[in-house]
């Protein structure tokens, strides 16, 4: 072989591009292990064990340099002392071999990888071997396991951006093949775990079903990643160790610590509002601001917001001076109401202190800014000529930043509440204990508590949020001034060019009254001038005043807990209740069957046998269903769990109606939830349309539902108390009608076994045989009774069938008839196609029937000189010959007239 194989090119080429990412690699080697998966069910091996194996086509994709492939080598006695056995006490997982020189080991030697094998090299033990082939083909070798595990170091490579024929690399994947995110930190879980499967060096654990392989890399987006639950414990731990481990994994899987989570890093958007910042007056002197007029959290406006009752915001917010806010608030409060009737709880939160912080062990020079005390709150709208918005508290409980909470407790080990009452514990004790627990681990990092505002960093907040607004006005409405209305002139004297006239009016920054807050230098008031001629007032060295302070700066280690930006929105921690279930699991330590069969390490039982289907008066329907529905509750009495998937209108919300109706009917208990309202909603009210509503009670806020869940609870027992006991007469009722349908179900059930059954002259079942009539649609033939009752049964016809379509040829192809009926084969007798030599004995009758015609001929002719002049046939002589016979009788009575309608005796 000579020349650079087209897989190493092509790896060069993805690695000159940054590597190849997933998509890329299932699209390079799915075409191809589809074309091996082909030669496997022609019993057939592909013929690999080299880089050249494979090549690449236009697409491109990897595919075979030998589509055909080749024949199966068996070699079990030469592989079969290197193979382990299926079980042992040990399982060996890796071999290597160190070299020491004085007590001091100064080589370490992968026994797995052979790295300077020759093509001739046997290995000892079953090993990686340079150039994409399998150990076994050493000792002649190849079957379908064997391109399983070349075709695994074709994946491998691929996916790491490895040349296997390299030892080096080829060392490399071996090492890090139990962790592969090693090499690439990219690399899609799935595909990692089926190049595990695949690249096994013992053929015991080496996967071996390579359709399966193929549909899991099909549909790798849709698979569950593998949760790691071996490394969470061991499995000799006790069961509740092992347990508490799993429940803690899969509880801290509900936190997002990436930066798309608003809850950790916090970035100020048109969904939140900073009341702080719409609470600051745009004023020119500094001293005209007052702190008691500021939304913080230490003052005036914390005790109104503490206190329970509604806040109008117009007496803090300056509606006047920051145009946006009426926009944002009704966004927000829309937004509040829309969890609330999908999720059935509001999200809306006031933040009523921001952590400001460091993660010193990952990016210490990143500062974070991150919601720490959040207040749920309620906004209501009250119209009027001036729209009013109120604030209210839902309670004198702050809840501490789950999300937050979880990170520093996994990063720092910093333990805090979930919540803080505000009337027994106040923000100055919450952060002397925060304070605390950092100083135990870092003496170094201080935790400011910041109360007073900043007032400079504020205002260029408020102007910042102001030009935001304004730009978006200008970008939203249509411009007033028109290039043509520009003020412009090129006279001598009065030298105002267009286009200088343009960036003056629409590009130039001009210095706002708030420049002079954060000490820019006053423009002084003179006459108009031409703007060649303007002074120098330098509007620039203002502007970079103004955003001299940045809100993000800071020294890592000096912290700030943040009491002076107090934001309004909808934060998303509907994941919360789990995260406080799974706590409680843990601390309660509560064994549960299902939950360690579920998260067993164990292979399950697959059940393929349909559920048995249950007879109809243990069935409680409410609602329609299908043999599928009416299966899944079936097999809910087994205790079995199990998932029900399907796209909307697919019939999920009948059955979990159904499920909740045969519990109850059983006298059982259920509790229903769901993650959106809306599926509960329409669950209850299939209940309600069936008058069972009285038996449900639907909560779907905690807090919120108290009232009427007592009253409904009420109700309910008032109800039974008052009227009589219809138990009995509903049971009878329901006897009757379980009788009436049972009839009726003993007849569809003798029609489906006349449907089914295959009578001896049909072959068929009768079903088949009405499918077959309405597959042809053809018309029913207009046969005479004696002709249908020659023709043959249907089985006859189906055991010739094969006959029938080669006589049928024949006559078509060959004799150049239709059909054999209008053939003149059709009169032949079966007896002359017994015999011996059929077609002398067809010319010897022919000759005879010639013979006998004459006289027969002569005979009519005479009998009766029309037939002759007509030129009939011999088929109207013969039913000529029929009709004298049958009114042979009369003439010989000489009855003849009686046949004549006109005379009146044969009327009579």
């Amino acid at each position: 072989m000579t020349g650079i194989a087209p897989l190493l090119q092509l790896l060069d080429t993805a690695d000159a591009h940054g590597g190849l990412q997933t998509d890329d690699v299932l699209a390079l080697a799915l075409p191809l292990l589809r074309e091996v998966s082909a030669l496997h069910e022609q019993g057939r091996v592909a013929a690999l064990g080299h880089a050249m194996a494979y090549r690449v086509n236009e697409l491109p994709a990897l595919e075979l340099a030998q589509p055909a492939g080749a024949e199966p080598k068996r070699n079990p006695q030469a592989i079969a002392p290197l193979e382990r056995p299926v079980a042992s006490v040990l399982r060996v997982v890796g071999e290597e071999r160190v070299t020491v020189e004085g007590g001091i080991g100064v080589a370490r030697e992968n026994l797995e990888v052979l790295p300077e094998a020759t093509p001739d090299t046997v290995p000892q033990r079953p090993a990686y071997l340079p150039g994409y082939g399998a150990w076994e083909q050493r000792f002649a070798h190849h079957d379908a396991l064997s391109d399983m595990l070349c075709l695994g170091q074709v994946l491998a490579s691929l996916a790491c951006g490895l040349d296997f024929t390299q030892g080096e690399e080829l060392a490399r994947f071996a090492e890090h093949r139990g962790n592969l995110f090693e090499i690439n930190r990219r690399l899609h879980p799935v595909l990692a775990a089926v190049i595990v499967e695949m690249t096994a060096l013992d053929r015991h654990e080496r996967t071996r079903d390579l359709p399966s392989v193929i549909r899991r890399l099909e549909t790798y987006r849709d698979q569950p990643l593998d949760l790691g639950l071996e490394r969470l414990a061991n499995p000799k731990d006790g069961a509740g160790q092992r347990r508490q481990a799993i429940q803690l994994h899969l509880r801290d899987r509900l936190f997002d610590l990436s930066r798309r989570n608003r809850l950790l890093y916090f970035k100020p958007t048109q969904a939140h509002v900073n009341l702080t910042v719409a609470s600051v007056p745009l004023v020119v002197d500094l001293q005209s601001i007052r702190v008691d007029q500021l939304c913080v959290w230490d003052g005036r406006f914390a005790a109104e917001v503490a206190s329970g009752d509604p806040v109008p915001l117009a007496r803090w917010l300056r509606f006047e001076d920051q145009p946006y806010l009426p926009g944002a608030l009704d966004r927000i409060l829309q937004e509040a109401r829309r969890d609330r009737a999908e999720y059935g709880l509001s999200q809306l939160s006031l933040v009523i202190a921001f952590l400001r912080w460091h993660n010193l062990k990952e990016d210490a020079d990143e500062r974070i800014v991150s919601p720490l005390l959040m207040l749920p709150v309620e906004l209501a709208r009250k119209k009027g000529v001036r729209d009013q918005y109120l604030l209210e508290a839902a309670g004198p409980e702050a809840q501490v930043n789950p999300t937050l909470r979880h990170h520093l407790r996994q990063l720092y080990g910093i333990v805090l509440p979930e919540s803080i009452d505000l009337r027994e514990t106040s923000i100055e004790q919450f952060h002397a204990e925060l304070a605390a627990q950092i100083a135990r681990t870092e003496p170094g990092v201080q935790l400011r508590l910041l109360r007073q505002p900043e007032i400079a960093l504020i205002h260029q907040r408020a102007r910042q949020r102001l030009e935001q607004f304004k730009r978006r006005v200008r970008e939203r409405a249509p411009s007033a001034l028109s290039l043509a209305a520009t003020d412009y002139s090129y006279a001598q004297d009065d030298f105002r060019p267009r286009g200088l006239q343009l960036f003056h009016a629409r590009v130039q920054r001009v210095p706002l009254p708030l420049a002079g807050a954060v000490g820019a230098r006053p423009t002084p008031r003179a006459p108009q001038m031409a703007p060649q001629m303007a002074p120098q007032t330098a509007p620039a060295e203002a502007e970079r005043q103004t955003f001299a302070l940045r809100e993000n700066a800071g020294n890592p280690y000096q912290w700030d807990v943040d009491l002076t930006a107090v934001t309004l929105g909808n934060f998303n921690h509907r994941k919360m209740s789990l995260v406080r279930d799974y706590s409680g699991l843990v601390e309660s330590d509560m064994a549960s069957e299902a939950f360690d069969r579920v998260f067993s390490l164990q292979p399950r039982q697959v059940d393929t046998e349909a559920p048995a289907v249950l007879p109809l008066a243990e069935q409680w329907p409410v609602v329609q269903a299908d043999a599928t529905q009416t299966a899944a509750v079936a097999l809910a009495r087994t205790g079995a769990s199990y998932i029900i998937q399907g796209p909307p209108g697919t019939g999920k919300s009948q059955t979990i109606t159904n499920l909740i109706a045969d519990y109850v009917g059983r006298g059982r208990r259920v509790l229903f939830v769901c993650e959106k309202r809306a599926a509960i909603d329409v669950v209850f009210h299939r209940l309600r349309q069936q008058g069972l509503d009285e038996l449900c009670c639907m909560i779907h806020d905690s807090q919120g539902d108290k009232k009427a869940f007592v009253q409904n609870l009420r109700q309910t027992y008032e109800q039974w108390l008052e009227a009589p006991s219809t138990l009995e007469a509903e049971g009878g009722e329901r006897t009757r009608l379980l009788d009436a349908m049972d009839l009726d179900l003993r007849a569809l059930e003798r029609f489906d076994a006349a449907m089914r059954e295959v009578p001896a002259h049909l072959a068929v079942t009768l079903r088949e045989l009405v499918a077959r009539l309405v597959a042809l649609k053809t018309a029913d033939p207009k046969l005479t009774p004696l002709q249908a009752e020659a023709l043959p049964d249907y089985a006859a016809w189906r055991r010739h069938a094969e006959l029938a379509a080669r006589l049928h040829l024949a006559v078509t192809e060959s004799l150049g008839a239709p059909t054999l009926a209008q053939h003149p084969f059709a009169l032949l007798a079966p007896a002359l196609l017994r015999q011996p030599k059929p077609l002398a004995a067809l010319v010897e009758g022919a000759e005879r029937a010639a013979a006998q015609s004459g006289a027969c001929r002569d005979a009519l002719v005479e009998a009766w000189p029309p037939l002759a002049e007509a030129g009939a046939t011999w088929r109207d002589a013969l039913d000529l010959v029929a009709d004298a016979r049958r009114v042979a009788t009369l003439a010989a009575r000489g009855q003849l007239a009686l046949l004549d309608a006109s005379i009146p005796r044969a009327r009579r």
